[in-house]
């Protein structure tokens, strides 16, 4: 029953452009339909289309060639009612479609949306679908062979609504033409909370790190981004390119977040959060707030006091909680033939605590070690042995060959 951009801030709009010939291998041209909808339902020339109210557009219309399509970005098929197209064009094909695709953002959570299909919905209150079996929808479409609506009816318990029922009601059901024994079906009707008016709340999702990621691409890396879903709203962080322990250290912020419960209940039996993780193919201003936390150019920054403590260290700024490290990523290549050198191995060191040289004694003998090998001009060929209590590197040099 809901549109398909329900609870989103950003949505991608797609349209299908369609063309067919009478006779295989013939020359193409516009079909009936020219234009269709993701349903096969006809509409407008996609330059016709207009931003739904509360939206506007993000970027102009493109066609959408992150599928299994040729290089125009046409797939092909027999005919429409078959359902399914290919990329690869035949002499039998005598339909292709090619997908256009354009992003709008939301401006106005509060805006009326198809105000007039929802009026309509109201008067009649069916609902459409090819078969029972499939989902109902309120917009009724030319593939829709059946459509139902609700019947309800409301009971309260006697005495108002501080009478104490000790059992639930039933309803009986009387049938003609049958026995007594069956002259009569019980029923437990469903039971509902109503309140008049939802209560508003805003939720801070505090996204800081990911750790030790599947890779996903071909260099052994991630594209990594979270996307993070709550009650009908949903937002996504920044894309972090080739790593596997990404850290955003950003914060997303739903607004407007209306939830029919009670505050007490909300309090014990919070919404739950779905964030999840995915990688980004390489091919492929919001309401004001009462306050906002730092910005980071033009993302929310987790705010002090969530966000770890950092401590300088001689790789980079590093968090005082170990658990908070960001990992060190080893990538293993081999050297092959025709220049190829292919990721063979990927390992992620989870700690770098034992590696650390704690002490401003051992950073002493570690300078002073350094130092007298470099007077010394070292040779060519040397070896590096690290002792792990001090954290010392011992350089040992090799004595030169003397001349003849």
């Amino acid at each position: 029953m809901f549109d398909r951009d329900s609870g989103h801030k950003t949505f991608l709009e797609d349209v299908f452009e369609n063309e067919a010939r009478m006779i295989p291998g013939g020359n193409w041209g516009p079909a009936s339909a020219p234009w269709t909808n993701v349903h096969g339902d006809k509409i407008d020339d996609k330059d016709k289309i207009k931003c739904p109210e509360g939206w506007e557009w993000t970027d102009n219309w493109q066609v959408d060639d992150n599928r299994a399509v040729d290089d125009e970005g046409w797939e092909y098929s027999v005919d429409v009612s078959y359902g399914v197209y290919g990329a690869i064009q035949k002499a039998y094909h005598l339909v292709r479609r090619k997908r256009w695709v354009r992003e709008r953002l939301l401006k106005d959570p509060k805006a009326v949306i198809k105000q007039k299909e929802l009026e309509e919905f109201e008067k009649e209150g069916w609902e459409y679908a090819p078969i029972f079996t499939a989902k109902f929808h309120h917009k009724e479409r030319k593939i829709d062979f059946v459509r139902r609506r609700r019947w309800h009816r409301r009971m309260i318990t006697v005495g108002g609504k501080d009478a104490k029922v000790s059992m639930p009601p039933v309803c009986l059901l009387e049938i003609d033409d049958e026995e007594d024994s069956k002259s009569c079906l019980r029923n437990i009707p469903r039971m509902f909370v109503t309140f008049e008016q939802p209560h508003k709340y805003q939720m801070w999702a505090y996204i800081y790190q990911a750790r030790d990621l599947l890779a996903m691409d071909e260099s052994g890396m991630n594209d990594a981004y979270a996307r993070v879903a709550f009650c009908k709203q949903s937002a996504v962080t920044e894309v972090l390119t080739q790593t596997l322990c990404p850290t955003w250290d950003q914060t997303l912020i739903f607004d407007e977040v209306e939830i029919y419960e009670s505050v007490e209940n909300v309090t014990k039996n919070p919404p739950s959060v779905v964030v999840e993780v995915f990688d980004r193919d390489t091919v492929d201003e919001g309401a004001e707030l009462p306050f906002t936390p730092p910005m980071r150019g033009d993302l929310y920054a987790v705010r002090s006091g969530v966000r770890p403590k950092l401590q300088r260290s001689a790789v980079e700024n590093l968090p005082v909680e170990e658990i908070y490290t960001p990992a060190l990523n080893i990538r293993v290549r081999d050297n092959r033939t025709f220049g190829r050198r292919p990721i063979v191995g990927v390992n992620s060191v989870r700690s770098l605590q034992k590696y650390a040289a704690n002490g401003r004694k051992s950073l002493k003998r570690l300078t002073l070690v350094l130092g007298y090998n470099r007077q010394k001009r070292l040779p060519t060929r040397f070896s590096i042995t690290s002792k792990q209590e001090s954290h010392v590197v011992d350089i040992k040099e090799s004595k030169k060959a003397k001349k003849r």
